[in-house]
């Protein structure tokens, strides 16, 4: 059968799946502690769907067998997903945070840990707090970049499993005026 076969084996906590790349026609194997996709995954290729199902079974009886070492619990409030998103060392495209981002990012959020409270569960969140959050600033530029650090900390927390939707997905503010050159 042809196509994406998707999770195969998962629970609460670690998950395996299998994906066909039909470009190369091969089978990936990966398997993740959910919430961990980038810093815990192992990864396989198999050239049959037998092969990479045997490999995950593999991975699976790892899991259930208690070899393969879970990381620290994932973030379940705003505040403690704001400080994981923060306490990160690399983008998603694997390029280190420069200081500077990681200050406005945290600036940025505030607005958001402000708004829901810190304690709130992160998907408590909804689109009327994102945007009660965007609208604190003054100034139009600010308001459009306090939207862009909360999406981007959703679109990484999605990317990442701990949140399943990202409540700033759809929210639209008044966009800032370009400024005109004098020439």
């Amino acid at each position: 059968r042809g196509g994406t076969v998707g999770e195969y084996r998962g629970d609460r906590r670690y998950c395996v799946r299998i994906d066909h790349e039909r470009k190369r026609d091969r089978w990936r194997v990966c398997g993740y502690f959910r919430g961990y996709y980038q810093a815990t995954r192992a990864q396989s290729q198999a050239r049959t769907q037998r092969t990479a199902e045997r490999i995950a079974d593999v991975l699976w009886a790892a899991w259930l067998a208690g070899e393969i070492e879970p990381p620290e619990d994932a973030p379940e409030t705003v505040g403690e997903l704001v400080a994981a998103f923060c306490g990160r060392d690399l983008t998603g495209t694997g390029r280190p945070l420069s200081a500077h981002t990681v200050r406005a990012y945290r600036s940025h959020l505030q607005a958001l840990i402000a708004t829901v409270g810190g304690g709130a569960s992160l998907h408590d969140v909804s689109p009327e707090h994102v945007k009660a959050a965007a609208m604190r600033p003054a100034s139009a530029a600010s308001r459009a970049s306090y939207l862009r650090s909360i999406r981007c900390c959703y679109a990484w927390a999605m990317r990442e499993g701990f949140a399943h939707q990202n409540p700033a997905e759809g929210v639209i503010i008044a966009r800032p005026r370009r400024k005109i050159g004098p020439y």
